[in-house]
């Protein structure tokens, strides 16, 4: 079984794709997206992923390759499958089996893993013909071996959750084990503290394996370190769809919404769904709502901007609520390097922060 504290961050990291890059602070003026002949085109694409490490990955005719922030195919498509670049690496799969490529497209670990994921702290975990997980170094080599069932993320604060018979634990970088195999479910650390389950509750331990914060919650998400403030998101008996933030002494610090449920803060604002209203607002660090709930659904605020949906067009909104860039596009994401990838019907492309076409939409 996967564990709760990852299912939680895979939700979270997808409504915060690409927001690990430096990005611009500037808040632009309300302007709607105009095009015009002296707009760059970009080449045709099947689709247009986000960007990281200044390459994002395009799919042409069913295979995949980058192009850099200039629309210029650096890598061509030749991939089955791709993923975002970290640690210098991104995972690529061809005929089936996955490996690693670096910002040349040169396959530096050949593709003969079974699964495999992102590097993190100069180490990827992958799987083994057999279904056996292990980590490898950027040269390619076994760095840990073969030995553990399931292996859900790479490092994090020096240590992996790996489970083995049915019990999680935690490894170093050598492969020792310096958490014991003993918790029903855990996520990864993050600012030195990771959620573990122990007889159907939630509690966090440091990273010498001390309880910090004893298990008393139904659910509980990591202290991420792009939070501001550093807050987690947990829930008690009896009430497991009733969402509150501790800090990292387990105090809590933001009583439930009473009508809803929040998201992770960032950039010193948390989403927040009103149940009866069905509708996205904000609160601050305080709790306080300083975004009343109108959208249909929203993302996590990064440098100052949110994405948000209202009347089924997506915009951006500042920190006050005020839309900088009308509600116009089918979907939208964050801003990464002064763009910002949007889509308009069944076609995306990329605008800058005063809201004008930097690419215009391609296939």
């Amino acid at each position: 079984m996967m564990p709760i504290g990852y299912k939680l961050a895979i939700l979270i990291c997808l409504a915060m794709v690409g927001l690990r890059c430096e990005q611009d602070e500037t808040v632009p003026r309300t302007q709607e997206v105009t095009a015009s002949a002296s707009q760059p085109t970009l080449p045709t694409f099947d689709w247009l992923a986000g960007f990281s490490e200044g390459l994002g990955a395009v799919q042409v005719d069913g295979k995949w390759g980058y192009i850099d922030l200039d629309g210029r195919l650096v890598i061509g498509p030749q991939f089955e499958e791709v993923s975002w670049f970290a640690d210098g690496l991104a995972r690529v799969t061809i005929d089936g089996k996955h490996g690693y490529i670096d910002h040349e497209g040169n396959v530096v670990i050949p593709a003969q893993y079974k699964q495999a994921h992102d590097f993190a702290e100069g180490l990827a975990p992958v799987q083994s013909n057999e279904d056996q997980w292990g980590f490898v170094n950027k040269e390619g080599e076994l760095a840990i071996p073969f030995s553990y069932d399931i292996v859900p993320t790479g490092f994090h604060d020096g240590l992996a959750m790996v489970e083995k018979g049915g019990k999680w634990g935690f490894i170093d970088h050598a492969g020792n084990s310096t958490i014991a195999f003993q918790y029903d479910e855990a996520g990864g650390f993050s600012m030195g503290l990771a959620p573990v389950k122990s007889n159907g509750l939630w509690g966090y331990i440091d990273t010498q394996g001390r309880q910090v914060i004893p298990p008393r919650f139904l659910g509980a998400t990591g202290f991420y370190p792009g939070g501001d403030p550093p807050y987690a998101l947990v829930s008690m008996p009896p009430h497991p769809g009733v969402s509150y933030f501790i800090d990292r002494s387990g105090k809590r610090v933001i009583p439930p919404y009473p009508t809803g449920s929040y998201s992770i803060f960032h950039d010193g604002r948390a989403m927040f769904e009103d149940g009866r209203l069905r509708r996205f607002g904000y609160i601050d660090a305080k709790g306080a709502i300083v975004i009343p709930p109108r959208f249909q659904i929203g993302r996590p605020f990064w440098k100052g901007l949110a994405p948000v949906a209202i009347e089924g067009k997506w915009g951006f909104i500042d920190k006050k609520g005020s839309f900088v860039i009308d509600p116009q596009f089918g979907g939208a994401w964050h801003f990464y390097q002064e763009r910002a990838r949007v889509y308009m019907g069944d076609k995306s492309g990329y605008i800058d922060k005063s809201g004008k076409w930097v690419w215009e939409p391609s296939k």
